[in-house]
């Protein structure tokens, strides 16, 4: 019976020993996976801040050559309402000094 006892013992010690191993083996393997899955997640949020970077980077240049052309386009058109301006003023400028002195002299008249 002693050896019986022994034996079963001897199995229960031989049990534990590799439930030990398979623990310390599962264990080595979560924290090898959690590091993996780590590596993997820090390579995906580099390569997404390099491709939100080049995004935002494309929106500027795009905004930046529309805001170009735009204040482009505007100051043309404005240079351009100016010079007809300018024309007009040059072409009609005495006979709008006389239609203001008349005005003047009518308001003087009336009051």
């Amino acid at each position: 019976m002693d050896l019986q006892i022994n034996q079963i013992i001897t199995e229960l010690a031989k049990i534990d020993s590799a439930t030990n191993s398979i623990i310390a083996s599962v264990d080595d393997e979560k924290k090898s996976y959690s590091d993996r899955k780590a590596k993997e997640l820090a390579e995906y949020d580099k390569s997404l801040d390099i491709r939100m970077e080049n995004e935002l980077k494309d929106f500027k240049n795009a905004f930046s050559k529309e805001s170009t052309e735009r204040l482009e386009h505007m100051r043309m058109t404005t240079e351009s309402e100016i010079n007809s301006l300018s024309q007009a003023f040059e072409k009609n400028h005495t006979k709008l000094a006389q239609d203001i002195f008349k005005q003047l002299i009518v308001n003087e008249e009336s009051r």
